[in-house]
């Protein structure tokens, strides 16, 4: 691509570079945080649940050894599964409240955790925005 628009580019000599620069850093970062390792993740674990799903006796009663087995597989599944994003659960169940016309203000989240938020779980900043936006709620 970078070749293609040196061609057409005459004067401008430097895009290409910049181009390509851009694209060896992109794949760079997609490299080392391994989107594709966890798009591969999410797609293993949605076909094993839903596979356990269609173990599950859809109205008839489990026994007590099949209703075992059954939650075994989910908790094995749970087990592999990355760990929980907390500050991106807070965010989500702020922005539900909202929908459904909650007019409390909500704590504000400064901009660099809510990106990072889809990244690292900061469950201790999570817990305290929690906490928070409930001490209005109890009268605190």
């Amino acid at each position: 691509m970078a070749t293609f628009l040196a061609d057409l580019a005459e004067g401008w000599s430097w895009l290409p570079v910049c181009l390509a620069a851009a694209v060896a850093v992109l794949g760079t970062v997609d490299l080392a945080v391994g989107t594709l390792r966890c798009a591969y993740l999410h797609g293993d674990l949605a076909r094993r649940f839903i596979s356990l799903e269609q173990r599950f006796a859809h109205g008839r009663s489990l026994e007590d050894d099949e209703h075992e087995e059954l939650t075994r597989a989910r908790l094995g599944i749970e087990a592999d599964e990355p760990p929980p994003l907390r500050l991106l659960d807070v965010m989500c169940h702020f922005e539900l409240l909202r929908s459904l016309g909650d007019k409390t203000v909500h704590p504000d989240i400064p901009w660099p955790r809510r990106k990072l938020a889809y990244w690292m779980s900061q469950a201790d900043y999570a817990q305290r925005v929690a906490e928070e936006r409930m001490a209005p709620a109890q009268g605190l």
